[in-house]
């Protein structure tokens, strides 16, 4: 009966998709086709989504997912065999995915040497990357991209932002909506040097008995995943005189294959707007590149 509900929901999510003209139907197999600017290439028949969809019913079912996620609020490390297949099968769909027709291409270049991550740029070790300007808000913001063949560098200098205060996070999300269950994956550096252990946002949600209390409200919502890398890092610091960003990820924990296109989108906030007694106001952003709806589109390597 369960499988019978998974399905719809897809279904009725996709047909949602297709109503909304976020997605349109190809006029050749059966699947959808993003339209110019929309975020990805997507194929309803392809045994994959089936597989992921399967893959995530298959997680909620294990109770030991659901005590982790009820008692220790989703964090340590998701070491599930569950979730290892849906990061297989992730990566087969970010394989297939094909940028929308004239999409401009931004490539990152791969490298040899790769670059210390303490949050401070030594000299020379970031000349080699990919070099964007993403500054907004009259901000002087610039992104550095570039990878090896197992692992992808960001760096991130922002000479705006010259106090150790504030919200101040460099947050890079991919594989944006690549699936009808997949919102985006990210990691979001923070002001410190870090293991980063990721997120994935979904359109799964829980389809079980209903939330027993207030430990369980994570049931009410779609399924947000944290903890799901163990070779992801970030480092930041002000020591040079202005916040930097530096982080890795693994190329195959993350999956992103080399070669392959992928939408993605930049975020980089600084120090919060504040009134007269130092209450906040609201958010300060220093940097962007890209929208959920509206992505970038890198690829490594060509």
């Amino acid at each position: 009966m369960r499988q019978v509900q998974w399905f719809g929901l897809v279904f009725v999510f996709a047909l949602g998709l297709v109503g909304f003209g976020v997605y349109k139907m190809s006029s050749g197999p059966q699947g959808v086709r993003a339209e110019s600017g929309a975020p990805a290439l997507i194929d309803l028949s392809a045994s994959e989504h089936d597989q992921l969809r399967d893959a995530y019913k298959a997680k909620l079912a294990n109770p030991d997912y659901a005590d982790y996620k009820t008692n220790s609020n989703g964090r340590g490390f998701q070491d599930f065999a569950e979730e290892a297949r849906i990061k297989e099968i992730r990566t087969k769909i970010a394989a297939g995915i094909k940028a929308p027709a004239g999409t401009k291409l931004f490539h990152i270049p791969v490298v040899d040497a790769t670059p210390v991550l303490d949050g401070g740029f030594s000299e020379g070790e970031w000349d080699k990357a990919a070099q964007f300007s993403i500054g907004v808000n009259g901000a002087d913001t610039t992104l550095y991209m570039m990878a090896t063949r197992e692992n992808l560098y960001l760096a991130c200098d922002v000479p705006n932002d010259t106090t150790k205060d504030g919200f101040d996070q460099l947050r890079f999300y991919y594989h944006l909506n690549i699936s009808p269950l997949i919102v985006n994956e990210r990691i979001h550096v923070g002001k410190s040097s870090e293991k980063l252990g990721g997120i994935r946002q979904t359109e799964v949600r829980w389809t079980g008995d209903a939330p027993a209390g207030d430990d369980e409200r994570w049931k009410k919502y779609a399924i947000s995943d944290w903890s799901i890398y163990e070779r992801a890092f970030g480092a930041s610091s002000v020591k040079q005189g202005h916040r930097r960003f530096e982080a890795v990820l693994n190329l195959a924990e993350a999956g992103l294959p080399v070669g392959a296109p992928f939408p993605a989108r930049v975020q980089v906030e600084s120090d919060p707007v504040r009134d007269s007694k130092g209450k906040f106001k609201r958010r300060t952003y220093v940097g962007e590149m890209g929208d959920q709806t509206a992505p970038i589109w890198f690829v490594i390597g060509q």
